[in-house]
């Protein structure tokens, strides 16, 4: 279980599953799960639309809340469980990617559908399709160095965090040790100002220990935050079979 690594860069590959999973219990690991399929709910109805069929209390969040849930069909049948979270203008569906066909189809067209009675409200994928996890006891040390190196790089290098907000302020990486689990924030590189180059960190996981997961538009920035993750020298390369 390793990732596939281009021969100009053996030096970053992943041992066997058992080292892998040893090593995420022990310090952190740098997963690819970009098989989960994002999905997001926009308009001014979204929140009253999306409350239909997902388990979660989308009422008594806020932007920057994480929350887990299930997707349910019109029989209250389980769908697919995702991580949910809110931005100011959108309810982010992150989906196992079991059954991500079947999803899209299934809210597309009840979407479409409630939109007909008049609702102010639409559906489409996210285009942060690029993920990783971060997991470990060591990955909030981890991500916090990482974070402080990319803030000092250069202009169109750099990388920072702030929060979800409509007006979103700078965010120190002293304060990863601080932010609640299943929470939110955002990863702005220098290089862009657009909204949709922001990256996405939810301090959520699936291994039982502490970590994150990044979402973004796949690209240069992302890559050159994934390969500065991999520099740390408590993060190794894990293959999937390690992260449950």
């Amino acid at each position: 279980s390793e990732f596939p690594v281009p021969a100009d860069e053996l030096g970053l590959v992943s041992g066997s599953a058992l080292a892998g999973y040893e090593h995420t219990r022990t310090a952190a690991s740098l997963f690819d799960i970009s098989f989960k399929v994002g999905m997001r709910v926009v308009g001014a109805d979204r929140e009253f639309v999306a409350d239909q069929f997902l388990t979660c209390n989308l009422r008594a969040m806020r932007p920057g809340d994480v929350q887990y849930g299930c997707i349910l069909d019109s029989k209250g049948l389980i769908l697919d469980d995702a991580f949910v979270y809110l931005t100011h203008d959108s309810v982010e569906i992150l989906t196992s990617g079991c059954h991500s066909r079947q999803v899209m189809d299934y809210i597309g067209h009840y979407v479409v559908y409630v939109s007909r009675t008049g609702a102010d409200v639409a559906f489409e994928a996210s285009h942060r399709s690029a993920a990783v996890a971060l997991q470990g006891p060591e990955s909030c040390a981890a991500l916090r160095r990482t974070l402080e190196k990319l803030s000092l790089r250069p202009a169109g290098e750099s990388i920072t965090m702030e929060t979800v907000d409509e007006d979103p302020t700078y965010v120190p990486p002293m304060v990863l040790d601080e932010m609640p689990y299943m929470s939110a924030a955002k990863l702005r590189p220098s290089a862009s100002q657009a909204s949709r180059d922001a990256m996405m960190i939810l301090r959520v996981g699936s291994t039982g220990e502490d970590g994150f997961e990044i979402l973004g538009t796949p690209g240069p920035s992302f890559e050159r935050f994934s390969k500065a993750l991999l520099e740390d020298e408590a993060v190794k390369a894990a293959g999937i079979h390690s992260l449950d």
